[in-house]
């Protein structure tokens, strides 16, 4: 099936009643961004085709047909999919039988078994339950961010950047902000408690 097609999507997240609901003008790409950094396997579960100069107007009818199955950020929790199913069918849009998912970018075979690659992705230096940032293309030749840190070069993550307010990696400056929150985090507990 051919999903390089500008549409509204719905995207399922793993076996969870959790629904993405947006635009896109390649719905293959867009499944491989919104995969990179998931821990669960998206799949989508149905498009409605839209011509691309209407998609903004045509997403924004659906959301608010959905907003009050909004979780958040476009996130949407059905207790059943039917809700969608009998939207996607009223709109002559597609409901996919076949689960597509992109195997080739989110599951490779190793030695063990099949094993998601966000599980062989580097973990940031600093905060060790983030995956290290990928630059560029998500895939077999990923390159990760990393920075020096006390001589070493270190993979850091996006929310290393969002700590040290997006300094430049190199900058020092960046270090003594992520010190700063270390030491604010290290005495929340207590300062709460008081």
């Amino acid at each position: 099936m051919n999903l390089e097609i500008s549409c509204i999507y719905f995207i399922q997240s793993g076996i969870t009643n959790l629904f993405k609901i947006g635009y896109t003008r390649n719905l293959k790409t867009r499944l491989a961004e919104l995969q990179v950094g998931n821990p669960e396997i998206l799949t989508v579960r149905g498009f409605i085709k839209v011509s691309y100069d209407i998609l903004l107007k045509e997403e924004k009818i659906v959301q608010d047909y959905f907003k009050e199955h909004l979780s958040r950020a476009e996130w949407y929790i059905f207790e059943s999919f039917e809700i969608v199913e009998k939207y996607i069918k009223r709109k002559n849009g597609e409901l996919l039988t076949e689960s597509f998912v992109d195997k080739s970018r989110t599951e490779i075979v190793t030695l063990e078994g099949i094993v998601s690659v966000n599980d062989l992705r580097p973990r940031c230096y600093f905060f060790r339950d983030q995956v290290a940032t990928i630059m560029g293309p998500a895939g077999p030749n990923e390159k990760y961010r990393y920075t020096l840190f006390n001589g070493k070069r270190v993979p850091v993550s996006d929310k290393f950047r969002h700590i040290t307010n997006g300094l430049d990696y190199y900058n020092f400056e960046a270090f003594e902000f992520y010190e700063k929150y270390k030491e604010k985090e290290k005495y929340k507990g207590i300062l709460e408690k008081v």
